[in-house]
């Protein structure tokens, strides 16, 4: 554990380093005694955890912090002589992690108000990068779907442009140069969009990174640790079932089928509210070209109406006027640019399943990659 202290009273840093080692704690205190010197220490060498007197020679320690208090590189905890409720409240508006007032017995247990403030830090860390990484699947969802749906819509005038501005220019004779410049540039202008609408149709494929080597089970883990970390799962029952060969290494792009995995288990626990039983399957195909993953839930079920369109943008399986309805048309768009199939099955009040296949087993040869790529695509 690196400690950082900054108090301009010798004794105070030796009363924490004292406290430190009496607890046989694993930990270097290194100390300062003004924001300057702090900053410098910093810059070299960032702390676990940074304990800051609330005034300094220079400056008064809320200098230091941000807002909000996990913007900060690690957790800053105000400490003062002074047991001000209201400069309590002024520091962890400002960004503190946590206010402590020195006395023997706060020195004493300084060891574990530490360990305890990293235990919750680390807490709040995991929390954030979560969030990100829904934000980020929302992000997916809408720019990814909405990219195709648009370059799909635009691309359709476009090859009546084009086809007929080429069957003018076919039938102008040489008499009438200045049309045929015209018509020309229409034409020009017109596969130049073409053009850019490709790239954003590949854009919009590849959105989240490059195709990496992934295992199936831990991603489908932290797809459940990361609602984990935004929804309470508390009452929520999850059951896993996973084969021993199962959990396959696949070629993918880790970011969308990520997104793919949170967004249909996120859509598990709306449909449950909170609580339920959340089933979590994971088999090989007969033939082990193909990974079988089932998610199923004990929620409200979708009705035979909405499940038939359940793939369709804007199209939400359970509230109305809830969700973009682009998060499982998008995830089936991811699945199948893996080469594999996304379904869905419910009986009304009974929960839903979706089942997502994706190739190939685990530990093949490039060659198998290519036997099993033929299978997946039909040639």
């Amino acid at each position: 554990m690196n400690i950082l202290i900054v108090d301009d009273e010798p004794s105070h840093i030796e009363a924490v380093r004292r406290a430190f080692r009496a607890a046989g704690a694993k930990a270097v205190v290194r100390a300062a005694s003004t924001l300057r010197e702090y900053r410098e220490l910093v810059a070299a060498e960032p702390p676990d955890i940074a304990l800051l007197d609330l005034n300094l020679p220079d400056g008064h320690a809320l200098e230091a912090l941000s807002l909000p208090p996990d913007a900060n590189p690690f957790p800053i905890v105000i400490i003062t002589g002074h047991g001000d409720e209201n400069w309590a409240v002024q520091a962890m508006k400002a960004g503190a992690f946590d206010y402590i007032v020195k006395s023997p017995g706060a020195f004493a247990d300084m060891p574990h108000a530490a360990v305890r403030a990293l235990r919750e830090w680390g807490s709040l860390q995991a929390r954030r990068k979560a969030e990100e990484k829904l934000a980020t699947c929302e992000k997916l969802a809408v720019m990814g779907r909405l990219m195709a749906e648009v370059a799909h819509e635009l691309n359709n005038p476009l090859a009546v442009i084009i086809s007929r501005t080429s069957f003018m220019l076919s039938r102008l004779d040489a008499k009438q140069p200045p049309l045929e410049t015209q018509l020309e540039t229409v034409l020009r202008n017109a596969l130049r969009c073409k053009i850019i609408l490709g790239g954003i149709l590949g854009y919009g494929r590849t959105i989240g990174g490059k195709d990496e080597l992934i295992n199936l089970s831990d991603l489908v883990r932290e797809a459940v640790n990361d609602i984990g970390c935004v929804y309470d799962m508390s009452a929520i029952n999850v059951e896993w079932r996973l084969e021993p060969r199962a959990g396959a290494e696949i070629t993918g792009n880790r970011a969308e089928l990520l997104s793919v995995f949170i967004n249909i288990i996120r859509n598990a626990h709306q449909a449950m509210e909170g609580k339920g039983r959340l089933r979590i399957s994971m088999k090989d195909d007969p033939d082990n070209s193909r990974v079988n993953i089932t998610i199923h839930d004990t929620g409200i079920g979708i009705s035979g109406e909405r499940l038939a369109k359940l793939f369709q943008p804007f199209t939400s399986g359970w509230k109305k006027d809830e969700g973009s309805g682009l998060g499982l048309a998008t995830s089936l768009g991811i699945v199948e640019r893996h080469g594999g199939r996304l379904t869905a099955e419910s009986e009304g009040g009974k929960g839903a399943s979706f089942t997502i296949l994706l190739p190939c087993k685990k530990g093949e040869t490039s060659d198998e990659k290519q036997t099993c790529a033929a299978k997946n695509t039909g040639h």
